[in-house]
């Protein structure tokens, strides 16, 4: 994998630190409106998915055409029980969850990185490749 997407994907989510930095957790967990996420929902979600997506990858890598459900947060126990935090916690497990799934993109070698797989999600099939150059 590209030095410059390694290096954008470990620091992007720095920014959150500074965007966020002295938001305490009533503030974090005030939603703009009724049907709208909060911050803290928003940075669950992201952390969330980052266990989804390294789930899914892994399932990629080891299975020919696998179906995945689409993903849907608010039906999602995992989602939930993150939001069962406080804010500090929940930055802090965002953070490693997205450690956890840059180690993992990190380690695949070029061949899987440019394998070309297919999954169906909602009875659709995608065809894609993790990482082109």
């Amino acid at each position: 994998m590209e030095t410059s997407l390694q290096l954008r994907m470990q620091h992007q989510p720095d920014a959150l630190n500074h965007l966020l930095y002295e938001l305490n957790d009533e503030s974090a967990k005030q939603r703009p409106d009724k049907d709208k996420w909060s911050i803290f929902e928003n940075i669950a979600h992201l952390g969330r998915y980052h266990e989804v997506f390294l789930q899914r990858v892994q399932t990629i890598l080891k299975e020919q055409d696998p179906l995945f459900d689409r993903y849907v947060a608010d039906t999602d126990e995992g989602f939930i029980e993150w939001c069962k935090n406080d804010f500090d916690q929940v930055l802090q497990k965002f953070h490693q969850s997205r450690k956890e799934l840059n180690d993992f993109l990190f380690n695949l070698d070029e061949k899987q990185l440019m394998r070309t797989r297919s999954f169906f999600c909602c009875t659709k099939r995608i065809t894609f490749t993790l990482f082109s150059n």
